[in-house]
């Protein structure tokens, strides 16, 4: 059986390129009918924040990512959070000692080479030639250790990556990594390699910024005498200057862009083709239609540039997607106070559902049904609807008493009433609605139409925006 694992560090938040990885995951891991791992790995005692743990699991149920397996489903394989774990990875360090694939080194960090400052045949630290009496004499001194990886010093480590095909690199230009530290923590490097064996996991599905690490975690592999997973490694997601994302940078993370007023579904569709693509033209996803679809063949090795521009485009078709019940019920945190107070905001959510781009543009799309903004009276003037300030003036002024005697104020019985006019009057229906959506609204470009506006408003302050235009007109046009 398949099984993949998403394994994040409860660092901080989880950012886009993380996020992405955990939903090829579980993307491939659904499609083929496998199993989908959640690992917490905590190792990095310094870096690790508390309340990260619970952003990544709301981060995961926002964007509807369900794993099988976790600290909190055990599938037989925990724990699952890797500080759980001492024991298992000093095991198994142990092991690697015996089989002479590591060894013990005894020096400090400032005297310990380092693979960017020294030359590749200096990347061999000497400790891995201390002679077993050697060795057991720092040990009986109580002298602090870490467990280094003993890398080939000769030949050269091949794998296959389903994204970036055949890859070579010789052992001489690897160096002997610290795989336990000495306060007995493994590092992420061999913590992933024991606990993706332990766990069974087919296909490892990571960021290519691991891709130089694999020939280390290959011979680790090979020393322990295990089958080595599949790879696929996934490419960089960079902004739209070319720099890659980052939190230290303070780009956005999933929760951010969420709370900006991106519908999580929207937001996972977008960064699903980040990298992807279904083999056609579609773009629009839900996360069942992705799961069916997704293939990592098709997966791309070229960097994918996020923008907010693509974002809020497939963020409105996911808006216009859903049932109105549904969107209103997430347009209900974003009214204002006043709006939940006077108006419909049921009719509201109707009218803007289909032009919206971003929940958090509900303040602002809304505004004009709170307080008339302060318009030009040139919006009266429109070619297409062969409006005028004297036909605009005249049509408001003969619509008034009209509104003001109808007798059910609804959408539709104002928008007969007002076609009626028209015919009667031998005008364009255009001629008579530009006037009066002008009028009610102050705005070039509106949610909906005059009538759908009219209804929310009430007739009250639909009369008293119409009488206000009519005397705005006829100051302009005594001047």
């Amino acid at each position: 059986m398949i099984r993949t694992r998403f394994a994040p560090s409860p660092t901080g938040y989880m950012h886009i390129g993380n996020l992405r990885t955990g939903l090829y995951a579980f993307l491939f891991a659904k499609n083929q009918g496998g199993t989908f791992i959640l690992r917490i790995e905590d190792t990095d005692r310094k870096r690790n924040i508390p309340q990260a743990v619970a952003v990544i699991y709301n981060s995961l149920k926002l964007a509807q990512i369900e794993y099988d397996e976790g600290p909190d489903k055990d599938g037989g394989f925990g724990p699952y959070v890797q500080s759980q774990r001492k024991e298992i990875y000093k095991r198994y360090a142990v092991d690697l000692l015996e089989k002479g694939a590591a060894y013990r080194c005894f020096c400090s960090q400032e005297s310990t080479p380092s693979a960017t400052t020294k030359k590749i045949t200096e990347r061999r630290d000497p400790c891995r030639n201390l002679t077993p009496q050697q060795v057991q004499e720092r040990l009986d001194q109580a002298t602090a250790f870490v467990i280094r990886q003993r890398i080939p010093e000769s030949g050269s480590t091949t794998f296959h990556d389903h994204v970036f095909g055949d890859i070579t690199i010789n052992n001489s230009e690897l160096d002997d990594q610290v795989l336990l530290k000495s306060d007995g923590l493994p590092t992420y490097n061999f913590a992933n390699v024991v606990d993706d064996h332990l766990m069974q996991i087919t296909h490892v599905i990571r960021g290519v910024e691991y891709l130089s690490s694999t020939p280390k975690y290959n011979l680790l592999y090979a020393g322990f005498g295990w089958p080595v997973p599949e790879y696929v490694h996934l490419p960089l997601i960079i902004k739209e200057d070319g720099r890659k994302l980052s939190k230290r940078e303070g780009d956005a993370s999933f929760e951010d862009i969420v709370a900006r007023g991106y519908l999580p579904e929207a937001i996972v569709n977008y960064i699903a083709l980040l990298g992807w693509n279904p083999g056609d033209n579609r773009e629009f996803f839900t996360i069942q239609e992705l799961i069916q679809e997704f293939d990592i063949n098709r997966i791309n090795k070229s960097k994918s540039g996020f923008s907010f521009a693509k974002l809020d485009w497939l963020n409105g078709l996911h808006i216009r997607a859903l049932p109105v019940q549904e969107f209103h019920r997430l347009c209900s945190a974003y009214y204002p106070p006043e709006a939940i107070e006077k108006l419909d905001t049921f009719k509201i959510s109707s009218l803007i559902q289909p032009r919206l781009v971003r929940l958090s543009d509900i303040p602002d799309a809304v505004q004009f049904l709170l307080q008339l903004p302060d318009y030009d009276v040139q919006l009266f003037i429109h070619d297409k609807s062969k409006s005028t300030l004297a036909t605009s003036l005249d049509v408001l002024q003969k619509v008034t008493p009209l509104l003001t005697a109808l007798d059910s104020w609804s959408n539709i019985a104002i928008q007969e009433l007002l076609k009626g006019f028209a015919i009667g009057a031998g005008l364009k229906v255009g001629t008579v609605m530009w006037p009066i959506r002008i009028a009610i609204s102050g705005l070039l470009n509106t949610p909906g139409g005059a009538t759908e506006i009219a209804e929310i408003l009430g007739r009250e302050e639909t009369l008293n925006r119409i009488g206000l235009a009519e005397l705005r007109i006829r100051q302009f046009l005594a001047q």
